[in-house]
């Protein structure tokens, strides 16, 4: 039922300082970042550097990606002022996904011959596109790359979240926010 719950209880991030992935326990500013992402329709962060947002907003996205309907499949637009950067927020909610139980995926692993308290082994099981633009889930959700600029948002519709990563580096975010916004499903 909560996000916060589920990236606290199933995500690994990377401590630098450990040189090792640990659990990603969220910061109290982090827990009102997925609170705020979960209660309303347009969120708007300013924060320091290095706080965490887009890797707590990646972990967010993650767990309503593997949580979606098949029916009802979400679809994610990141758009950074490279397609590396927004690429990295891409490989970020891929790794999140994958280190999630395969009983969170829906009852065709239930009488299978994977143990479903387990991560997928092989990520095919739950992608069917799983690039460096595009991860597309079996229940229909996807997340896609994209740089900035006057095309960025160009073939890719109801929009779920639309995350502009570092946008302060985004040159004529203005246009870009203009142009990326008519994709967003109501």
């Amino acid at each position: 039922k909560s996000r916060i719950y589920m990236i606290q209880n199933y995500l690994y991030t990377y401590d630098a300082t450990q040189r090792k992935d640990v659990p990603f326990k969220l910061f109290p500013r982090q827990q009102d970042i997925c609170t705020a992402l979960g209660n309303a329709s347009n969120v708007v962060m300013t924060k320091p550097r290095q706080a965490g947002v887009s890797t707590t907003a990646s972990g967010f996205i993650a767990c309503e990606i593997a949580l979606a309907d098949k029916d009802a499949p979400i679809t994610a637009l990141v758009i950074g002022n490279t397609l590396d950067l927004a690429q990295l927020m891409l490989f970020k909610v891929r790794d999140f996904l994958l280190q999630l139980p395969l009983w969170m995926w829906g009852d065709e692993f239930l009488n299978s011959e994977y143990d479903i308290t387990k991560p997928p082994e092989n990520k095919n099981i739950i992608f069917d596109v799983c690039n460096g633009k595009e991860v597309k889930l079996k229940n229909g959700s996807k997340i896609v790359a994209r740089s900035s600029g006057p095309d960025a948002s160009r073939g890719v519709g109801g929009v779920t979240f639309l995350c502009f990563d570092e946008a302060a580096f985004i040159e004529n975010g203005k246009d870009v926010y203009a142009s990326a916004l008519p994709t967003v499903s109501t």
